[in-house]
């Protein structure tokens, strides 16, 4: 059975199993696609977003070895950087371990949870 516009090496996997690979390649990808799972409120896109994502995905791929992220409060940073950058690592290596806190003990256990 040939399936019309995928390469026959692909045609063996799931289209959940192609996103899924598609996902974990790229964490400006995984935000918006998870964002439902993590917010009850609506994902907005903004230019910060993706380079928030580009720099914490070269943290990843040790490209960068010293992120410092200093941006305006309230436009995501804990829900990025603490929520869903360590579910999207564990995505491609689970064995990875993150330590996170905060000035809040509010803050650091609703970041964990």
């Amino acid at each position: 059975m040939e399936t019309v516009g995928v390469p026959p090496a692909l045609t063996q996997y799931t289209k959940a199993q192609i996103q899924s690979v598609r996902l974990s390649r790229s964490f400006a990808r995984y935000i918006p696609a998870v964002w439902s799972t993590y917010s009850p409120k609506p994902f907005l896109d903004n230019w910060h977003v993706g380079a928030v994502a580009e720099h914490l995905q070269a943290v990843a791929d040790r490209q960068i070895l010293k992120l410092v992220i200093s941006i305006s409060p309230r436009v995501g940073k804990s829900s990025h950087v603490s929520v869903l950058f360590p579910t999207w690592v564990w995505t491609r290596a689970p064995q990875t371990r993150f330590l996170t806190g905060s000035y809040k003990l509010a803050l650091a256990q609703r970041d964990a949870n």
